[in-house]
């Protein structure tokens, strides 16, 4: 079982959801537990983030930043080398204090990640 760190950045902009649109811009970071020592087709994974995200929660044109944390769970499946793969991950969480109120993040993902060894 590896230890490692994660960070991600969050962009999502819905131009026609509102008339200010809904936007969200937003950095997490974290620990990340893989089992990339096992035997398995497969690499496992799991980890925990928390950071600071600023929505306009579809109602201005400003953001307001709250608190925000979220874990991923997902697998790699190594293609040709042990630095490429194809990843599948789920994941969930929640901004916190916004207008008085909790939202859920909640995402699905699928890509190709190309790991730096």
């Amino acid at each position: 079982i590896h230890l490692g760190v994660d960070a991600r950045l969050i962009v999502e902009h819905s131009a026609n959801s509102t008339t200010y649109g809904n936007k969200i811009l937003g950095g997490l970071v974290g620990f990340r537990i893989d089992g990339s020592d096992t035997q398995l087709p497969v690499v496992p994974y799991f980890q925990f983030e928390v950071g600071g995200v600023g929505t306009n929660n579809g109602t201005s044109r400003t953001r307001t930043g709250s608190f925000a944390y979220q874990a991923q769970f997902g697998a790699d499946f190594p293609l040709a080398s042990q630095q490429i793969a194809a990843r599948v991950e789920y994941g969930t969480g929640q901004l916190t204090g916004i207008n008085n109120t909790s939202h859920t993040l909640q995402t699905f993902s699928a890509g190709l990640v190309f790991h730096l060894r």
